[in-house]
């Protein structure tokens, strides 16, 4: 009797213990890679690629854009990007005034330095 009360009390100090390294709530979830291609490159429409090594390249629909990017809490933070200055008729350039992104799922929102969203692009590759 007294081995079977001894086995007992280990299993609920075993079960106590396990029970302290668990979490309680849902695991974080990291932010998703921004690493790749948004948006399709064709003639007269924003594109951007972020590559794993931090670098940018892309175009708003007429001027190329360079830079780099970091990740920090989900969010995307685009630096200051270089762009050519062509005027192209017709052609609403608005990435070229994005400083930072969020994703949810395959869409990456864009908001400009006020922080107001400007615009979006779904991963292509």
């Amino acid at each position: 009797m007294k081995r079977l009360a001894a086995l007992m009390a280990a299993g609920a100090l075993a079960l106590g213990l396990a029970a302290c390294g668990s979490s309680s709530g849902p695991a974080a979830e990291a932010p998703a890679s921004p690493d790749g291609t948004w948006g399709v490159e064709a003639e007269g429409q924003p594109w951007m690629n972020l590559g794993s090594d931090g670098k940018i390249s892309g175009s708003d629909g007429c001027n190329n854009l360079v830079g780099q990017w970091t990740q920090k809490d989900g969010v995307v933070d685009l630096g200051a990007m270089g762009s050519t200055m062509m005027y192209c008729e017709g052609v609403d350039s608005w990435l070229s005034g994005a400083a930072t992104a969020t994703i949810s799922g395959e869409k990456m929102t864009f908001s400009d330095a006020k922080g107001d969203q400007i615009g979006a692009l779904t991963r292509s590759k």
